[in-house]
């Protein structure tokens, strides 16, 4: 049985902050939280969702909460 999610996105070239140079495929998403980071394989065997987005070899790179934080904050000022 697949666990839910709410949207999956296959077929990235995700950065991650592992190590230097770690890219990943696929990205699951539930509840607004990562829960899976990984191959298109693994996270279509592992999960099912409404919503598969497929980025065709798009990049996805990270974005630190903080950096978040730090424009939300300047926006109130």
């Amino acid at each position: 049985m697949k666990l839910t999610a709410d949207k999956i996105f296959i077929n990235a070239k995700a950065y991650t902050l592992e190590a230097e140079g770690v890219i990943k495929e696929a990205i699951v998403i539930k509840d607004g939280k990562f829960v899976f980071v990984g191959t298109t394989e693994e996270a279509l065997e592992r999960y099912e969702a409404k919503e598969v987005i497929d980025l065709e070899g798009k990049t996805v790179l990270p974005v630190s909460y903080t950096h978040l934080r730090a424009h939300e904050t300047r926006r109130h000022l």
